[in-house]
Formats: structure tokens, sequence, C-alpha cells
């Protein structure tokens, strides 16, 4: 059974405004996004695959992110590790636009 709560005007008032203000209102949380993907470090020993792979499926999912930016600044690394997170980030460039920026080292990894 439903019971009925009395509220005061000013609590009716507020409640409408959370109910229909997100409707109306473009709120900047749920705006279109362009992500900056930072990769710094050694791919292995400080960029790790799990945590790359996971932030990169988020981005991924997320329906406001309409690009990502890729900035690398690695000297390379493990080449299991880099292959994980190129297999990702083809993944994502599926979905979005990608764009890559390298700082002062960019080199390969598994050399």
């Amino acid at each position: 059974m439903g019971r009925c709560i009395e509220m005061t005007k000013r609590e009716q008032v507020i409640l409408s405004l959370v109910l229909v203000l997100p409707q109306i209102v473009d709120m900047p949380w749920v705006k279109p996004r362009i992500a900056v993907l930072e990769i710094t470090g050694q791919i292995g020993a400080q960029v790790r695959a799990q945590e790359m792979v996971r932030t990169i499926k988020a981005l991924r999912e997320d329906k406001r992110v309409l690009a990502v930016v890729v900035d690398v600044d690695s000297p390379g690394g493990s080449a299991s590790v880099s292959d994980a997170i190129y297999r990702a980030l083809r993944r994502l460039s599926v979905r979005s636009r990608r764009l890559r920026s390298w700082e002062t080292r960019g080199c390969r990894a598994g050399t």
C-alpha cells in the first residue's frame, strides 16, 4: 500500500526542479568531450597494461567522448604490454576519432 507524504510548497518546488531541470537545461557534465590520454613512462614498468586497457575501454564506452588525443612520452618497453595497449586503441578508433601526439620521446617497444 502506498502512503501519502505531505510536503511543503518549498519542497514541492525543489522536487519539481530536480526532476524537470536536467531535461530543460543542458548540464555541463552531459556535454560532448574530447579526452586526452597521457601515456608517460616506460611501457610495462610505469605504464601497466591492465590499467591502460581499462582506461581505454572506459573512454570507448563513454558516449560523451567524441575524440581521444593520445599523448605519448615513452622510451619504449615491453612488446606484449604495447600490443595490448595498441589493440585497445584500435578498438577505440572504430568508435571515435583519435589523434596522436609525441612529446620528446616516442620510441617503439620490444627493441
